[in-house]
């Protein structure tokens, strides 16, 4: 079975809107708390980087 969604794509290629309907909410909301889809990869990786 092949991923579909964002896990299909990969982050690089899937749109802020994609991502948030992944996660069940809205691009708005994205925007409130990051700058652009590089600022939420940076919230995502970062943490797991420093462990």
């Amino acid at each position: 079975m092949r991923p579909s969604g964002i896990f299909g794509k990969g982050f690089a290629l899937a749109s802020l809107r994609d991502i948030a309907k992944a996660a069940g909410t809205s691009t708005g909301s994205i925007y409130t708390r990051f700058t652009d889809k590089a600022g939420l990869f940076r919230a995502l990786v970062e943490p797991a980087a420093e462990s």
